[in-house]
This record gives structure tokens, C-alpha cells and sequence, in this order.
């Protein structure tokens, strides 16, 4: 503090009644549904798509996933 600058004084203290004239009042908060899965997904999505190089990644083996899903042994492609 500056010297010759006068100090307010404490107000209130630590009584009951001070403390009950501080707390806010209000309504309950609105409450959120949960995500979905979906909604869970998409948010990764966009936070992992950011970076090109992780993103490149990511692509890579989600191809190479879904390929060993939908070959059969010959390495011919599976038509559902």
C-alpha cells in the first residue's frame, strides 16, 4: 500500500448473520442430458482431427480396421 493512504476497515466480520447476507440465492442449475455416443464421438473426432499428423494416423487405422472387417482371407473385398 501507498504510505498517507488511509485503510478501509473490515466490515462484517465472522458472525452468523454476516455470513448468511453473502450467500447467493438462486434457482436450482438446469441439468443436461447425458451425451450419446454419438454426440461423445463427434467431439473426439474434432479434437483428435487438429493435428494433421495424428489425424493422418487415426484415418490409417480406421482403414486398416475396417478392411479386416470386410476381406476374407484371400484379401478380396467382403459385398454385404
Amino acid at each position: 500500500m501507498k504510505p498517507g493512504k488511509p485503510v478501509p476497515a473490515k466490515q462484517g466480520g465472522n458472525t452468523k448473520a454476516g455470513n448468511a447476507q453473502k450467500k447467493k440465492k438462486g434457482g436450482k442449475p438446469e441439468k443436461k442430458e447425458a451425451p450419446t455416443q454419438e454426440d461423445l464421438d463427434a467431439a473426439l473426432d474434432n479434437y483428435m482431427l487438429k493435428d494433421a499428423n495424428v489425424a493422418q494416423r487415426r484415418m490409417d487405422a480406421d482403414l486398416e480396421e475396417y478392411m479386416k472387417k470386410n476381406t476374407d482371407e484371400d484379401g478380396d473385398e467382403i459385398m454385404e
